[in-house]
């Protein structure tokens, strides 16, 4: 370690002198001086050294250093934030593509059954038994065990392609998307009290995500069973059993959206909405409706939600 000692003629620039002691680390630029009163302007006091000595840092030089460390602390967490994102996309990249995955959920379903108990439930919810069979509703157990192996590619298949990543029991609810494909497995929790009625069945600890290729949030996209009568699409919050009951009973096209966060399926949405248009030969002339739940306008985070729907769809209308 390199030293310049101070001396009567070169004195110390902390104390000026007082003491003849002090010295400074040609290495560090500190200067190490124990004078007690000193209180330099241009310099930073950092400590003190193991022998009690105080260590002083050259303002401009200490500026400098910060600025320096700041640059590189820049470079370094952009460097990371750009691996972080290739990392991403090449998890993206290797999702199952919707209709494989579609593939995947049906064999699934086939497997599987719905309860009497679960049936019941659906029904009060106002559901009728071909609505009920044509969503295509199982009942799984925790943990559901497969009789057939299935690609764990899929999202919330074990890595061994032997069972369900549910940890409840509850009725599986497949998603579906504008053109009837299955994008992918949600669980309704039936269990009192919990705090997560719906969730969706994911691997993504072992990198293998339920989103969409581009990175989004999936939607569930219900279509009346007859053509509609008006040339109306319309979204509900949820993915699961509002959007289906919502065109049943008013008979056009419905959107839905996890949470109601649209806005985390921008590109989604409207590709949805391109396919419907293009399904009943519609115009520009379509009109859009949320169609709200009860009291959400009242809360900030909803409300917010909806807004952004709006600067997705400018011509919303709310319901």
């Amino acid at each position: 370690m390199n030293w310049k000692r101070y001396t009567r003629r070169d004195t110390c620039p902390v104390c000026n002198g007082e003491r003849h002691d002090c010295r400074q680390n040609l290495e560090t630029n500190l200067i190490h001086c124990r004078s007690l009163e000193a209180n330099p302007l241009d310099y930073i006091y950092r400590g003190q050294d193991t022998w009690g000595f105080n260590l002083w840092a050259y303002k401009p030089d200490a500026d400098e250093w910060v600025s320096d460390r700041r640059e590189e602390w820049e470079r370094e967490r952009e460097l990371k934030k750009q691996q972080r994102e290739r990392q991403n996309q090449e998890s993206l990249n290797s999702l199952l593509p919707i209709q494989e995955r579609d593939q995947v959920i049906r064999s699934i379903l086939d497997q599987l059954t719905l309860s009497d108990r679960h049936r019941e439930i659906l029904k009060n919810r106002g559901f009728t038994d071909t609505q009920i069979d044509a969503a295509g509703y199982r009942s799984v157990k925790q943990w559901q065990k497969l009789d057939n192996p299935v690609s764990n590619r899929l999202s919330g298949v074990k890595w061994d392609g032997n069972s369900l990543i549910n940890h409840t029991n509850g009725i599986l609810i497949p998603v579906p998307n504008e053109d009837g494909l299955y994008t992918h497995l949600r669980v309704n929790d039936l269990t009192p009290d919990t705090s997560h009625k719906y969730y969706p069945l994911s691997s993504a600890k072992r990198g293998v995500k339920y989103h969409l290729a581009s990175g989004e949030q999936p939607i569930a996209v219900y279509l009346p069973d007859k053509p509609p009568e008006k040339q109306i699409i319309g979204f509900t919050e949820g993915l699961e059993y509002k959007p289906l009951l919502a065109s049943s009973n008013v008979g056009i096209p419905i959107i839905g959206a996890s949470g109601g966060n649209f806005a985390n399926s921008r590109r989604a949405i409207e590709a949805a909405i391109a396919t419907i248009k293009a399904k009943y030969g519609w115009d520009d002339q379509t009109q859009y409706i949320l169609y709200a739940d009860a009291g959400s306008i009242i809360n900030s985070n909803v409300a917010l939600q909806y807004q952004k729907l709006g600067e997705i769809i400018p011509n919303l209308k709310v319901a």
